[in-house]
């Protein structure tokens, strides 16, 4: 007699996300490792209760997840599946905040070769190795002062108006 298959699955584990925290508007790429994903198998990613749309099993070691937007912050958990079932949790959680706003820079002029150092000030700015200062799409690190204030570093740019924005991841 001829059998329906079961397929047995590693125990899978989560180790670390990377970055650990997003907007609550959704699309930040995690980088999910830890052990025993299943290459053939459907791996799926919950953020909390909700579903990542966008996964890719890297390897046996790591996955890539894109947060899905979330009406509330917070830290939720990290849940894996396999074929539609629960086969692990993280035990870092994933933060959803809120979304990093510029309200006002200082100086609000720098030289085209980059290098000025520009006090950024707004809302929504975490503690982060991720944080970023984006100048018309150049970037460059953040240094964190506060929740409503990065310092960056112009980066080099062509010259005219840039848009400066702040990401946390």
């Amino acid at each position: 007699a001829t059998g329906t298959p079961f397929e047995y699955i590693g125990s899978v584990s989560v180790s670390a996300l990377d970055p650990s925290l997003g907007p609550t508007t959704g699309g930040t790429v995690v980088t999910v490792s830890g052990s025993d994903f299943d290459e053939g198998a459907s791996m799926g990613c919950s953020f909390g209760e909700l579903a990542s749309a966008n996964v890719t099993v890297v390897s046996s070691s790591e996955m890539r997840c894109v947060t899905p937007p979330s009406e509330l912050g917070g830290s939720v958990s990290v849940v894996l599946s396999a074929n539609g079932v629960t086969v692990g949790e993280g035990s870092t959680p994933f933060e959803y905040v809120e979304p990093a706003s510029v309200t006002s820079v200082e100086p609000t002029v720098g030289e085209a070769q980059g290098g000025t150092t520009v006090l950024v000030v707004g809302y929504g700015f975490v503690d982060s190795g991720a944080l970023r200062c984006s100048f018309g799409g150049s970037e460059s690190e953040a240094r964190w002062l506060g929740p409503t204030m990065v310092e960056c570093e112009a980066p080099a740019h062509e010259a005219g108006a840039v848009s400066v924005e702040v990401s946390v991841n």
